[in-house]
């Protein structure tokens, strides 16, 4: 290796000695290789090996790596930016013929072996091609893998410190095979410290394969390894199965590269801070009456230059809090603590940045939750509600077992098994049942998934089904030990993640579910088993098991959720899970998704399945040594929901004053609604209902909306967004949506005509009390005040007379129903019955519009009765002449349009103009207002 010059070989050895803690430089001599990852089988991303020691490592950017490119490109440049002259512990640029060495192959890298690596493969300098100036170091394919291991023994690290390793890389001819760098901790007899071990991103790959291009990679290595005295450094271009870790499928075909070449160059170790960001419990969400409280560690030897600070932003970007973070010297024994006074509920993303001389050196981020109180009763709060975990990483179990809690789900589905399970390590498989152990513990029923794993295989076969299709004593000892070890846990075991909706259409799996019930009777009391399916794969209730994982996708309507369930879930739904998928996240704004989202919960809840379930809403992000938990605003509307709908009874739908949808239900006499108002401007329009003192209103992530009074009754605003009403007697609600006229349509018409004014008695005892029925000015009702008497249930019907004006307008109108009644106590109440002024038989549509500088009304009638009919139809408008027409032999199922046209529109732009309808057989009238566009 060269030194760059001697200023910076000054500076390196500097680093190496006095800054690290008194760790010696030690001499060039043996040391033992950084050894190949070797093959997990349920390591669920192989370029990152992690510890159960270190602590988590920081977000590598590439701002910090973009800013240390000036250190490699400008080998003989003598001044150095500040984060290069002091944070150098070693750089390799492989010119090291000024150094004495005039062999093929740099200094103190050894070509490693072991099986899969070639003894005739070596590598050797290239001075043709190169990054920033020759040699590089070259490594060449004929057949198998090779690797280099780096053997100096002198890169020497403070056991507190972070470290990053930059390198660059250049591939040529890889398909299969990959180039990549590792990186791992030694202790002071230079051995490797078990679970250190990171590596770079694999470069190469059809997409690379005739690139000439040069790319960094960079490798964290996180601190606080009590053990760490060295790094050991390693350079790989290898076959797929050497670093394509994942389990293999069975029967699978391995592919190698014949010829292929990876350049390396310009490797540098940087010593950085010790830099932390995490909350100050195991998960990320904070209730309602605990402030959020953020740990903050920015270590350093001596802080030179550095400056530290924490921004908080709101899920929308916005900036709600920004402060320095102190630095601390690297023996402090206690993060920096910040605590967040007054947060409003919702999701916040945090950052910390540490800045060297206006640069940006480390970058932290995460982000967390905080949750509004809960509003449904503890006892019944999510239950009928289930959770579906991605993976079960070890690392993440406090993490997702406190979020679990926090949303108080009945059900969490978990990964289990898959056909490279018999080949797990005992840990991992510890693993698995420790999270089913903390579930169950948390008072959650785990379902555990047999899945296809992390296998690689071809698109469209399943591994799973691969196994299980063959006979049983093929594959009874693969699972047979998971089965005996978890029986105490599990009761039923699921075939296929919920979103394999193509595994539920595989032909193989009918008959699957009595199989492996049989198999599991050998060792389970009372096995069951689950299969999934998707909605648009079944026309009926189809089961092949236990219990069926219907799979509810996003692209299905949310308005026509209801009918599709309603047929798939038939006379047994409690047989059914129904797992709703969360609408992407492009396809909508924010508003609208979380709006989509809850509709498509409550109409699946609304069925009353075995379960409604929700892919997590959360992602784990991997660090070097850590997992963290990335949160959505999605955690919230779920949590809403469950909290609410936990064992509520549907009851009924209805629309609000003819404009709010409501979803009704009932929990012990109380009512959680959903209501939304599609139609209401962007400020929402105003209800009034008789809804109690205890009634509240809430958002969507559970926020109480200001619910206002008018006289007894309760003033609610309404908007296109569903929000929940809850906490109302339900009865109440019940009766208002029963209070109806029939028929519904209202005719105008010189003689009364009669109706009836019908309500039922929704209260479970008797009531008594007293109706009063007011319409529209210039209406003549007869009776109008009505007394009443109902047992429980019992519905009550009156006949009315009505006698509307002529020029009554054909609109939807409400007939007010003021009632006092005496139930458990006095109500006093009005209640709108909505109804049509119209014309009964008749469909009738109107619609105005410009054209040819003239102004056209169309009509467009359509008769539905069976008798031919006649009617007059005459236009008036504002300064111009009646204009008029005849519909003659009106025949049954006829239709017929009629257009008056108006010249200079222009004049009446704005106005209102009648058109209307004489029925020439009768005394029926129709008026219709129109405002001129």
């Amino acid at each position: 290796m060269r030194v760059l010059d001697s200023e910076k070989g000054r500076g390196a050895r500097d680093e190496g000695r006095g800054t690290e803690g008194g760790c010696a430089l030690p001499s060039a001599g043996s040391a033992s290789p950084v050894g190949v990852p070797g093959r997990v089988p349920f390591d669920p991303q192989p370029a990152i090996r992690t510890s159960q020691v270190a602590r988590p490592l920081l977000t590598w950017t590439l701002v910090l790596l973009v800013a240390l490119l000036p250190m490699t490109e400008a080998r003989a440049q003598t001044i150095r930016p500040a984060i290069a002259s002091r944070r150098i512990v070693k750089h390799f640029d492989f010119n090291e013929r000024p150094l004495g060495n005039y062999e093929t192959t740099p200094m103190y890298w050894q070509r490693h072996s072991g099986p899969g690596f070639s003894l005739y493969l070596e590598g050797q300098f290239d001075t043709d091609v190169y990054h920033s100036a020759a040699p590089s170091f070259r490594l060449d394919l004929n057949g198998g893998s090779v690797a280099y291991d780096y053997l100096g023994g002198d890169i020497a690290v403070h056991p507190r410190c972070d470290y990053l390793i930059t390198a660059w890389i250049r591939t040529a001819g890889l398909e299969t095979a990959r180039a990549y760098v590792t990186a791992c901790y030694l202790d002071r007899k230079k051995n490797p410290i078990a679970g250190t071990e990171v590596r770079s991103t694999p470069l190469g790959g059809a997409s690379q394969k005739e690139d000439s291009a040069w790319r960094p990679v960079s490798i964290g290595l996180a601190g606080n390894v009590p053990e760490a005295r060295y790094i050991g450094l390693a350079i790989w271009l290898c076959q797929e199965r050497v670093w394509n870790t994942a389990p293999r499928p069975p029967h699978a075909i391995d592919f190698e590269d014949v010829a292929g070449s990876a350049w390396f160059d310009d490797i540098t170790v940087y010593r950085l801070p010790r830099v932390e960001l995490t909350t100050s419990d195991d998960g990320p969400a904070f209730a309602h009456n605990a402030d959020p409280v953020l740990l903050a560690e920015v270590r350093d030897s001596d802080g030179l230059g550095l400056s530290a600070k924490l921004t908080v932003r709101s899920a929308d970007g916005v900036i709600v809090d920004e402060r320095p973070v102190p630095l601390q010297p690297l023996d402090s024994p206690t993060p920096h603590e910040e605590t967040y006074q007054g947060l409003p509920t919702g999701l916040y993303h945090a950052e910390l940045v540490v800045v060297t001389d206006d640069l940006p050196l480390m970058r932290r981020t995460l982000s967390f939750l905080r949750l509004p109180e809960t509003a449904g009763p503890p006892s019944t709060a999510g239950r009928g509600f289930g959770i579906t975990l991605r993976e079960a990483d070890a690392q993440a179990m406090k993490s997702q077992v406190q979020l679990l809690t926090r949303l108080g789900v009945e059900y969490v589905k978990v990964p289990t098994w898959n056909p490279s399970s018999a080949t797990m390590e005992a840990s991992a498989r510890n693993g698995v049942q420790q999270y089913l152990q903390a579930i169950a513990r948390a008072h959650m029923q785990p379902i555990a998934l047999l899945t296809d794993g992390p296998a690689r295989s071809p698109s469209g076969t399943h591994p799973l089904l691969d196994i299980l299709s063959k006979p049983a004593e093929a594959w009874r000892p693969l699972i047979a030990g998971d089965w005996s070890r978890l029986a105490g846990l599990v009761h039923v075991w699921q075939v296929g993640q919920d979103h394999d909706a193509a595994l539920g259409r595989d032909e193989r799996v009918e008959g699957l579910a009595a199989t492996l019930r049989a198999e599991m009777g050998r060792l389970i009391s009372d096995p069951r088993v689950a299969t999934v399916t998707c909605v648009g794969d079944l026309d009926g209730p189809e089961r092949r098991a236990d219990f069926t994982s219907l799979l509810l996708p996003a692209r299905v309507p949310v308005d026509t959720i209801n009918e599709h369930l309603k047929t798939l879930l038939g006379d047994s739904p409690r047989r059914a899970w129904v797992t709703v998928e969360t609408p992407t996240i492009d396809a909508y704004s924010a508003e609208m998704r979380f709006a989509d989202l809850a509709r498509r919960l409550v109409e699946a809840a609304w069925q009353q399945p075995g379960g409604v379930f929700l892919s997590a809403p959360w992602k784990l992000r991997r660090e070097a040594n850590a997992v963290r938990t990335d949160m959505s605003e999605d955690y919230l509307v779920f949590r809403t929901v469950a909290d609410l709908l936990g064992e509520a009874r549907p009851i009924s739908r209805f629309n609000l004053d003819g404009h709010a949808r409501c979803l009704l239900f009932d929990r012990n006499g109380k009512c959680v609604m959903l209501a939304w108002d599609p139609e209401a401007p962007p400020e929402g329009r105003e209800y009034i209902l008789p809804l109690g003192e205890e009634v509240r209103h809430l958002d969507l992530m559970g926020r109480p909306i200001r619910v206002g009074r008018a006289g007894q009754q309760r003033v609610l605003r309404l908007t296109a967004s569903p929000t929940f009403i809850i906490n109302a007697p339900t009865w109440p609600i019940e009766f208002r949506r029963h209070f109806a006229l029939e028929p519904g349509i209202v005719e105008a018409h010189i003689e009364p005509r009669e109706h009836q004014v019908v309500f039922r008695n929704t209260w479970p005892h008797t009531i008594t009390g007293m109706l009063r029925l007011t319409g529209p000015h210039g209406w003549e009702i007869r009776p109008s005040r009505i007394p009443f008497a109902l047992q429980p249930g019992e519905e009550f019907r009156q006949t009315v007379s009505f006698r509307l004006p002529i020029h009554s307008p054909a609109d939807l109108t409400p007939l007010l129903g003021e009632f006092e009644l005496d139930a458990d106590r006095r109500y006093k109440f009005t209640v709108p019955a909505w109804f049509e002024v119209g014309l009964e038989g008749m469909k009738l549509d109107t619609f105005a519009h410009r054209a040819d500088g003239r102004l056209l009304i169309r009509l467009m009638a359509t008769n539905r009765t069976r008798k031919p009919m006649r009617f007059e139809a005459h236009l008036l408008a504002p300064g111009r002449g009646r204009a008029g027409g005849l519909f003659t032999t009106f025949l049954p199922n006829q239709p017929v349009t009629k257009i008056f046209a108006l010249e200079r529109p222009e004049e009446l732009s704005g106005q209102p103009i009648r058109l209307t309808l004489k029925d020439l057989e009768g005394s029926r009238f129709w008026n219709c207002v129109l405002t001129v566009p």
